[in-house]
């Protein structure tokens, strides 16, 4: 059967495989539709190995082996049981002229989304079972039956572009493409509310109707599918003196034809669509969003109204928490940042150095402009893109030139006999301030890293080799992107609702593809219009805390990978995140019977040999604290309601939480550590050969401890803040000792008060997307001119009379509702409401609080009715 629509011209045929044999088509030249008509005979004897027919359209060229274009296969045990009628299947992968060598991409080993239709192709299938096996023929090409086209229809596909957002550039063009069919709209140009470098991320608005595409009309099977995707293209280019670059597709969306509303008449209401990375690309490319009105209809449309809209303001909060487990390539350590864009608006975090889980605690808030739709009144969010960066500092360029200007003024300096050379061994002693930054400076390590880039360079000018071209732009402005993710959300703050903020943890997705698990964020968000920000004044970023004691024993450490720039052994910290405790309220104290415990192990932070000693001491302490403990307990117990474990005041009854206001940290979190350094002999030995052991083996080495470490903290309460314990391992103790590896472990599934094991744990899963609104992409958030700063708006209280207003009837799809009657005599009427204006609020008697009329059943307030129902107050604007 037939290949149509192939996106380029090919001179190749398709070719079959199963069960060892190998049939071909004749090959045809130059064509974008192969029409083969040719049926495939393959004799088959069960059982078998193998299940999988094997399809691959191959094109062939002079002096070059032949090029697979795609590939596809069918299930032979599926056939067996029901035969296939003609069906399409539709190809999608990369363009040649973005992509020239697929195989970079696919032999990433991450999976990257397609982004080009290549074409289809019909075919039917069926499997025949003969009487005898003399009866099986042998395999050949034969001309193929008559064969019917699975049923087909008209599709119109409309659409109207009014915002890019996120991306770089100074203009921006979209297409919207079906097969081979495609449409383009005229170019936007950057906002004057962005930032002026187009290199940065900004918003690019449509004027009038450069945004607004002519129908395109494709043919369509009727089953869903068969049908072709449809695709949502943004390209962009950067202008000016000194550039003028050509066009660039830097973002796309894939979206099913089942999907897309149906046209009602006019204009719909535009909406926000997140498109994906192209895989050719760095990423540190930015795919950027659209807002834009898309339908389909199965009739022609020949005139079409604007979208009624207005921008509407609010307030978005975001609370970045933490993070866990950052990917970074190679051995590196990110010291990393996050990144809230929205609606043109961005904000970051602080720069949390040298941990692949930091603690940013922190919220950033931004006010974001969004389309309301007049028609039902409902405003569709923007989707919420989470970026988090490594902080690289220099580029390499920028660090090979500082080699160079060191060289030149060592030289300069050598020239002029000012390198003053040590009288103990006769080297240079680099004293001066080009000396100093000399050696400094990891010269062999940044050629071997400009030996690279020069070889990137080579590969990608001259070869277009896609991943050299992603390496060579990943770092952009001295920071790289480790993931990213896309987030909706709908859920709207108001007085009358009823909403609590939840951080939750999400999968970012990052790595060659822009596609793999880059890590865990922990975030929340409130949505709120900007009249009601003084009404939720900011959630605090502390968790609440509770003391806790951590024992470590540490055994050893076992295959490490140590650096040759590496003098000495290197120094294993063991840090605990804690939260910081409230100067106004008394100290958390840890129980005088734990300490006395932990300190009766026998192997402290002294190492080996206390034992029984150690054992009676603690004893001793635990009487006398005791003691101390029963003398303050009748003033601590007259003090009320306060929980179990609050010790009192006394610092020398707060064992092993000394010094919890000390540690450096965030606002919310701070560390408390023990420092562990190796050294062959303990401090106390058991006997002359008592020894900690220290071994290499294949390049790498080992370490034995023996020790036991003793750290107080606060941990969070509440188990998805996923309290941990880390492990740095670095090369020296002093402050600048560069971190050479580190490690964690979770402690939510451990922490003493945790009953439910299991929920604990499935309150640190991360999930692959952020949802905590209501409804569909198409329902949008329901609005009010009420929440407009300065609205006017009239407030009647009504007692036991009757309202004695009407309402449209079908009025469900929209708030607020409009009043359609009102009696001249009511109460209502003599506060001024009368027809057209908008019921706000109802609050009934005996409610505590005002509940928006969307949020109940239609309240039947006709003129005369004969069971009015008593309303305590009713709100409109005027």
């Amino acid at each position: 059967m037939p290949i149509t629509d192939l996106f380029r011209r090919h001179s190749g045929g398709l070719k079959v495989e199963f069960n060892g044999h190998e049939l071909r088509t004749p090959a045809a030249r130059d064509t974008h539709t192969l029409a083969f008509d040719e049926q495939f005979r393959i004799p088959v004897t069960t059982p078998l190995f193998q299940d999988s027919i094997v399809i691959r359209i191959w094109d062939s060229a002079k002096w070059v082996r032949d090029e697979i274009i795609v590939q596809g296969r069918l299930s032979f045990s599926l056939l067996r049981m029901h035969a296939m009628s003609p069906k399409w299947f539709n190809f999608y992968g990369f363009k040649s002229e973005e992509v020239p060598d697929v195989q970079a991409i696919t032999s990433s080993g991450e999976v990257a989304e397609e982004n080009a239709y290549l074409g289809r192709l019909l075919i039917s299938a069926r499997v025949n079972k003969v009487e005898s096996m003399a009866a099986l023929q042998l395999p050949a090409v034969m001309r193929g039956g008559p064969c019917e086209e699975p049923p087909s229809a008209v599709q119109n596909f409309l659409m109207d572009a009014f915002e890019v957002s996120g991306c770089a550039g100074s203009e921006v063009m979209l297409e919207m493409s079906v097969g081979t069919k495609s449409k383009k709209t005229k170019t936007a140009l950057r906002s004057k509310d962005s930032d002026e470098d187009p290199m940065m991320p900004g918003r690019f608005l449509f004027q009038g109707d450069k945004g607004r595409m002519t129908p395109l009309v494709a043919v369509l099977p009727t089953s869903p599918a068969e049908q072709l995707d449809v695709l949502l293209s943004l390209y962009s280019r950067i202008t000016g003196f000194v550039t003028d670059a050509d066009w660039q597709r830097i973002g796309f969306a894939r979206l099913k034809v089942a999907e897309l509303r149906e046209w009602d008449g006019d204009t719909q209401t535009p909406l926000w669509c997140a498109l994906s990375n192209m895989a050719h690309l760095p990423s540190s490319i930015e795919p950027g969003a659209i807002l834009c009105s898309l339908a389909k209809s199965g009739e022609t449309v020949l005139t079409r109204g604007v979208p009624n809209c207005k921008p509407v303001k609010f307030q978005l909060r975001c609370y970045l928490n933490m993070a866990r487990n950052l990917n970074c390539e190679g051995d590196r350590v990110p010291s990393s940042f996050c990144e809230i864009a929205c609606a043109g608006q961005r904000e970051r975090t602080k720069v949390v150095p040298q941990t692949s889980s930091p603690y940013w605690a922190e919220m950033v808030e931004m006010t974001i402009s969004l389309q309301c739709s007049l028609q039902n009144m409902r405003c569709y969010s923007e989707p919420i893109q989470l970026t988090v960066y490594d902080v690289l500092g220099k580029t390499l360029l920028e660090k090979v030139a500082d080699v160079t200007n060191n060289a030149k003024q060592l030289a300069s300096g050598a020239l002029g006999g000012n390198i003053p050379i040590s009288n103990k061994d006769g080297n240079a002693d680099f004293n001066d301030e080009a000396g100093i930054a000399a050696a400094d400076i990891d010269v062999a390590k940044i050629g071997e890293e400009y030996a690279g880039y020069v070889k990137d360079q080579a590969m990608a000018q001259m070869m277009g080799d896609v991943m050299a071209v992603k390496r060579l732009g990943e770092v952009k402005g001295g920071r790289k992107v480790i993931g990213r993710q896309k987030i909706h959300f709908r859920k709207l703050l108001h007085p009358l609702t009823n909403y609590k903020m939840r951080q939750r943890w999400i999968k970012l997705k990052g790595g060659v593809m822009g596609t793999g698990w880059a890590g865990d964020v922990m975030i929340g968000f409130e949505l709120m219009r900007v009249k009601y920000t003084k009404d939720f004044p900011p959630r605090a970023m502390k968790p609440p805390g509770k003391p806790c004691l951590i024992s470590v024993a540490i055994i050893g450490l076992r295959n490490l990978t140590v650096p040759e720039v590496v003098e000495g052994d290197p120094v294993l910290q063991v840090v605990v995140p804690s939260v910081k405790a409230d100067p106004s309220k008394p100290e958390p104290g840890a129980k005088a019977k734990a300490k006395a415990k932990a300190k009766a192990d026998g192997k402290g932070k002294e190492g080996k040999g206390k034992g029984k000693a150690v054992k009676e001491v603690g004893k001793e302490e635990a009487k006398e604290s005791k003691e101390k403990d029963g003398e303050k307990g009748k003033e601590v117990k007259d003090k009320g309601k306060g929980d179990k474990g609050e010790a009192p005041k006394d610092r020398k009854s707060n064992i092993g939480m000394a010094g919890l206001q000390m540690a450096e940290g965030s606002d919310a979190i701070q560390t408390m550590s023990e420092v562990i350094v190796w050294s062959k002999k303990p401090e106390t030995r058991l006997h002359d050969k008592d020894t900690n052991k220290k071994w290499s083996a294949v390049g790498r080495v080992g370490y034995e401890f023996l020790n036991v470490v003793h750290i107080a903290a606060l941990l969070p309460k509440l188990p998805v803040y996923e309290p941990d314990l880390r492990f740095l391992l670095k090369d020296g103790q002093d402050s600048d000792s560069k971190l050479l590896a580190e490690g964690r472990i979770g402690l939510a599934e451990h922490l003493p008060w945790v009953s439910d094991k299991a929920k604990a744990k499935e309150a640190t899963e991360a999930k692959d997307t952020y949802s905590d609104g209501e409804g569909g992409a198409y329902d949008g958030m329901p609005v009010s001119d009420a929440d407009e700063e300065g609205a006017n708006y009239v407030e009647v209280v009504l007692g036991n009379q009757q309202a004695k207003i009407a309402f449209t009837a079908e009025d469900k799809g929209s708030f607020p509702p409009v009043i359609t009657a009102c009696s001249e005599k009511s109460q209502v009427a003599a506060k001024g409401i009368g027809v057209s204006d908008w019921l706000i609020a109802v609050k009934k008697k005996d409610e505590k609080q005002a509940t928006r009329f969307s949020d109940y059943v239609r309240y039947p307030l006709t003129i005369g009715d004969p069971n009015p129902r008593e309303v305590s107050n009713v709100s409109r604007v005027a």
